[in-house]
């Protein structure tokens, strides 16, 4: 008689994997992700940048919770302001209170004035974290404009 020298197992088949372990570790991985991809308010000063093709706004946020915002019309004298911010971790926004806008900011940005500015307004933005860590404040989800992160504090901006 021969002996199977590996008991458990039939000789000449592999045993067929836990499906357990690799949903656990599937599991693991998306909980490691979705950690990684939260932010915190700290993590959220830097430097940032919204292009459109009449002009662009330059904000900086200051890890003291104030800001800088430069709206740049193409060809003008920028125009600037400052205030303080907010993050708000259960809804992943961002609020700039003494924010200034281009005029007619909300709907198609194609309508964009930035040579209009309206000033002293709350400007709620909302946060998102890439997976590779790139953060971008989203303004107009429906026409895909937002703030790019372009450095953080203490870094020259792009």
């Amino acid at each position: 008689m021969i002996r199977n020298p590996h008991p458990g197992r039939i000789s000449g088949r592999v045993p067929p994997r836990q499906p357990g372990a690799y949903l656990s570790l599937v599991f693991a991985y998306a909980c490691l992700m979705v950690g990684c991809l939260r932010s915190s308010q700290s993590s959220l000063a830097g430097h940032y940048v919204e292009r459109h093709e009449k002009g662009k706004i330059v904000l900086t946020l200051a890890p003291d919770q104030t800001f800088l915002e430069r709206v740049e019309p193409r060809g003008r004298t920028p125009t600037v302001a400052r205030g303080h911010w907010s993050f708000n971790s259960r809804q992943s926004t961002v609020t700039l209170d003494g924010a200034i806008l281009p005029g007619h900011s909300f709907g198609d940005p194609q309508y964009r004035d930035y040579t209009v500015i309206e000033r002293g307004g709350l400007w709620v933005l909302t946060v998102e974290r890439g997976v590779l860590g790139t953060i971008r404040l989203v303004d107009s989800p429906d026409f895909g404009l937002a703030f790019r992160r372009v450095s953080a504090p203490g870094e020259t901006p792009n």
